[in-house]
């Protein structure tokens, strides 16, 4: 009986270890990643339901240097890793697409969140630097052709108090490669031929950050505001260099050289935040973004759609952009740990461009007004349970003839900005232990794109597991997804890839 008890024990053994050994592997697969945004990607993105560092509406994730002296974390290293494809049919450019990358949640946001290394030797001191890096492949350039892009970024942030308030100071460095495959360059009245090409673009910008916390002497329960603003510039760079080699329909080879320079570029704006702990946090943002570029193009023969320019650059363009955006969370306690959780934000996004020719002559203007709005409603036990629902949407009055598609790799938080969309999440986490998290989403997309003429429909089932504790954190996904085109049912996409980020408290 004794020894039956010992092989008993002993199978029991081996289960448990076969068990931790397939739980590791699982975290080991998952993956398109970011560091604790891991978590809420597991869920469909549910952002404005789940208790999270990423979407407490802090001035930090706002992109404000100075909010990270705010935060409420330790020293800490943040690392992750994300791969993706898209498989589309019918087989054309473009067709298959692929991302590999650093990154967290794929969005059309400068701003570097809870990656690298960030310190606090002391209560007025914060420090970080982070870098990361993104390559897709496959991406659609104009009608019918594709390109590779490989982008790597990377910045130092220092915070400190001064006593009246925080400043914070961000020096931030991104360059973008592009190599454009074989094709018909976007032409199809008079195709010329692509035989190779490359574009590169590097910038630097500076960035400084105020904020303040009122009133100062409160207790731990007790509500508070900060105001803050954000100012940038570029320092360096700017300048996106395009150099092809074509060839005439039915003619000789030739190149083709174009300079895009973007300059005089101004980001600033203030920021409002008010917090009752545990019960409610609301956020105002109002951003303005200004600049203009200088076009320069040479060319080894003079065609009707290339001319040689043999004067200088001349003033191309004038962008002015504002954004204005409120968002909100609230936690209502219903039974002991249980909290009904509300959530959402709403945004306006008014740009416009004025197109100039060389006589400095207005000869366009792309004016798109866009209204993107979320609101989510959810149930939390904290290290229990989190079971959600979120709907999240976008209008757009006019197509950015500017935007090339990327792949959907993650969810509609990432779709072009001149699509229409509708995106209904349903999702939560359970912690099977103190340290042991599953999670699960489901998320459906309508996107319809007014330049194409065509609406998709998306469904994507993310499902991931995470580990907590107090020195080291983990989490991992994955996720498969298919688009159909309803004007064409063999217009088909299929995505799928897997995150893994971690979290190392120093």
């Amino acid at each position: 009986m004794g020894i039956q008890d010992e092989k008993s024990e002993d199978q029991m053994n081996s289960a448990k270890r076969l068990s931790w050994v397939v739980l590791w592997v699982l975290l080991a697969m998952a993956a398109p990643g970011w560091p604790s945004e891991t978590r809420l990607d597991s869920t469909g993105g549910l952002t404005t339901i789940m208790t999270d560092e990423t979407t407490d509406l802090s001035f930090f994730m706002e992109g404000n240097p100075a909010g990270l002296l705010l935060l409420n974390t330790h020293s800490r290293l943040d690392e992750a890793f994300q791969w993706g494809q898209e498989n589309s049919l019918p087989v054309a450019p473009g067709s298959y697409q692929q991302t590999l990358s650093t990154e967290p949640r794929l969005a059309p946001s400068d701003d570097i969140h809870y990656s690298g290394w960030m310190a606090f030797p002391s209560t007025g001191w914060a420090f970080q630097a982070a870098g990361d890096f993104l390559s897709q492949t496959g991406l659609p350039q104009g009608a019918a052709d594709s390109n590779s892009l490989a982008q790597y970024r990377g910045l130092i942030r220092a915070a400190t108090n001064l006593g009246p308030v925080v400043f914070g100071l961000e020096i931030r460095n991104m360059e973008a490669d592009r190599t454009y495959d074989k094709g018909l360059f976007s032409n199809i009245t008079l195709p010329y031929s692509l035989q190779s090409g490359t574009s590169a673009l590097n910038q630097t910008f500076l960035r400084v950050g105020l904020a303040k916390s009122f009133p100062e002497n409160r207790g731990l329960n007790d509500s508070y505001w900060q105001a803050g603003g954000t100012f940038e510039t570029q320092l360096a760079g700017g300048k996106n260099a395009l150099n092809l080699n074509l060839t005439y329909p039915g003619g000789g080879p030739f190149t083709l050289g174009q300079n895009t320079a973007y300059t005089d570029y101004y980001f600033f704006g203030p920021e409002l935040r008010y917090e009752v702990p545990h019960k409610a946090i609301l956020l105002f943002t109002y951003y303005f973004i200004y600049d203009d570029t200088q076009f320069d193009q040479t060319v080894s023969q003079n065609s009707a759609d290339y001319p040689n320019m043999v004067s200088s650059a001349y003033h191309s363009s004038r962008f002015q952009s504002m954004d204005a955006t409120g968002s909100f969370r609230l936690s209502f306690s219903l039974s002991g740990e249980e909290n009904l959780k509300l959530g959402g934000f709403l945004s306006g996004i008014f740009n416009n461009t004025d197109l100039l020719d060389s006589s400095q002559n207005v000869t366009g203007k792309i004016s798109p007004q866009k209204i993107v709005g979320s609101i989510g409603v959810g149930l939390e036990a904290i290290h229990n349970y989190t079971l959600g629902f979120q709907f999240q949407g976008q209008s757009c009055n006019q197509a950015d003839p500017a935007f090339s598609l990327a792949p959907a790799i993650s969810d509609a938080s990432n779709a072009p900005s001149d699509a229409t969309y509708y995106e209904f999440t349903l999702g939560g986490e359970r912690w099977l232990d103190d340290n042991l998290a599953f999670r699960l989403g489901l998320t459906a997309e309508d996107l319809q794109y007014p330049t194409q003429s065509n609406q998709n429909l998306l469904a994507v089932l993310n499902m991931g597991m995470g580990w907590e504790d107090t020195n080291w954190a983990c989490d991992g996904r994955i996720w498969v997804g298919e688009q159909t085109n309803l004007q064409d049912s063999t217009n088909q996409a299929i995505l799928d890839g897997f995150e893994i980020s971690g979290t190392l408290f120093l």
